[in-house]
């Protein structure tokens, strides 16, 4: 799915977020898209599966973050004690719809959105909003839906839950 490119088109003054980079195939502005780059993991045959690239413009981000914090009771008192221990990873929803041009079913960016959606590894995600925003450069997918619309040969909506993911090195852990 390419963006349909819209040069000169700035109805608000700025950059990054501020500016759009160009219509959906809904003829939607898009301000950012989410892109799964191109990769490859091996599932659990031992085959490599590889995916391309995947880009989703028409899409609703929605990022969510849990604090880990203990609550112990006290006898004789109202309320608990708090001890915070640490942040939970970011869950990230992405809603959207995938479409094509006149009508035409989209077959390719359903087959690269399952190859994606299917992958067992975490996997680079590119988002001003999860990059910049977030510090979001890795993610794992944990589930995936997707939906034909009635009455419209050429779209699919689907939703994906996400979870971020960073290297951690477990050595530093041990002392």
């Amino acid at each position: 799915m390419s963006l349909i490119n819209i040069s000169g088109f700035n109805p608000i003054n700025g950059g990054g977020l501020n500016t759009p980079i160009g219509l959906s195939q809904l003829g939607t502005v898009v301000y950012d898209d989410i892109t799964f780059p191109a990769g490859s993991y091996y599932n659990l045959k031992r085959e490599q599966i590889a995916y391309s690239e995947l880009k989703l413009q028409s899409v609703q981000v929605s990022v969510n973050q849990v604090k880990r914090i203990s609550k112990t009771e006290i006898a004789s008192k109202n309320g608990t004690f708090k001890q915070y221990s640490s942040l939970g990873d970011y869950i990230i929803s992405l809603n959207g719809i995938i479409a094509e041009f006149f009508n035409v079913f989209p077959y390719d960016q359903l087959r690269a959105f399952r190859n994606v959606s299917e992958s067992n590894i975490a996997i680079p995600i590119l988002s001003k909003v999860l990059n910049d925003g977030f510090n979001i450069y890795s993610v794992v997918i944990d589930s995936f839906d997707i939906s034909t619309v009635q009455g419209s040969m050429n779209q699919v909506t689907f939703a994906m839950s996400l979870s971020s993911d960073e290297d951690l090195d477990l050595k530093s852990f041990l002392l």
